[in-house]
């Protein structure tokens, strides 16, 4: 028969599966914005390679023609992946999505830990606390 887990057991055991929720939100996150951020860093490397192509002397006057047109395509349609224009997908928006996941796993990892208001820790001092009321002014 399984023995019931003690208050540090349950703890750690809380603790670690936060920690893979976090994991898996965090790589249901960052595989789709390296895709994204790689797509439009192809694009921008495209437009390169047509501007290094048209600098070649061997192009007929149709194949320049059509080079230009596709140059202005790319400049005047940059690539770059939105949810629905609110926010980019891209490196930035993974950087800021990582801060946020680590400030509250570590809020979350520090309100679990005992020693908080109404719980006992043996061996520690209790205080008093004091409540301040607004006096009402007559």
């Amino acid at each position: 028969m399984a023995e019931p887990l003690t208050d540090s057991a349950a703890s750690s055991s809380f603790r670690a599966s936060l920690l893979l929720v976090f994991l898996n939100a965090g790589t249901q996150v960052l595989f789709p914005a390296a895709a994204c951020h790689l797509t439009a860093q192809e694009a921008a490397h495209t437009a390169a390679v047509v501007s290094r192509l048209q600098l070649q002397q061997h192009l007929t006057p149709e194949e320049d023609e059509q080079l230009q047109m596709f140059q202005r395509q790319l400049r005047l349609s940059a690539v770059e992946f939105s949810v629905c224009g609110l926010f980019r997908i891209d490196l930035p928006f993974v950087y800021a999505v990582v801060g946020l996941f680590a400030t509250y796993l570590i809020m979350l990892i520090q309100n679990t830990r005992p020693g908080l208001v109404g719980e006992s820790v043996e061996g520690s001092k209790s205080t008093d606390v004091t409540v301040i009321t607004p006096i009402d002014a007559e």
